[in-house]
């Protein structure tokens, strides 16, 4: 009759499973560690990219294109156009200076009879390190 106290050392498989499951325990927690990771990367490129959104420069410049180009259309039409070029000189050199493209074109003028300009169309464009932006308009007054 055999006893049960003489079972060799590799017949026993309960030290396997023991480091099978610590072994899937350390790759399901890398694996959740990197995913943790990636979404706080992608949290914080995200509140980045909403901070150094350019929100207020595109603005002036469509306050400028319903303010001062609506101004000047009606108040002197027959230099609009000097006054348009003149205008979109002084915003390209001004957002250089911080780094940035913006452009103002306005095209399709439209007059009356009496020389009064009536609608006119513009393509405002805003470039900088994070966005790209450009929107076409068109200005009835």
């Amino acid at each position: 009759m055999k006893s049960m106290s003489t079972k060799k050392f590799t017949d026993d498989e309960n030290g396997q499973i023991l480091i099978i499951m610590a072994l899937l325990i350390s790759v399901l927690l890398a694996g959740l560690s990197l995913l943790y990771t990636q979404n706080l990367l992608a949290g914080t490129e995200s509140a980045l990219t909403q901070l150094n959104f350019p929100k207020n420069e595109i603005r002036d410049l469509n306050r400028i294109v319903e303010e001062q180009l609506v101004y000047y259309a009606i108040n002197n039409p027959e230099n609009f156009l000097t006054y348009v070029r003149e205008l979109d000189k002084q915003i390209t050199m001004m957002y250089a200076l911080h780094g940035a493209y913006a452009d103002i074109d306005v095209y399709d003028v439209k007059t009356n009879i009496n020389g009064d300009i009536t609608s006119f169309s513009v393509k405002i464009i805003f470039s900088n390190a994070v966005v790209d932006y450009e929107h076409t308009r068109q200005i009835v007054i």
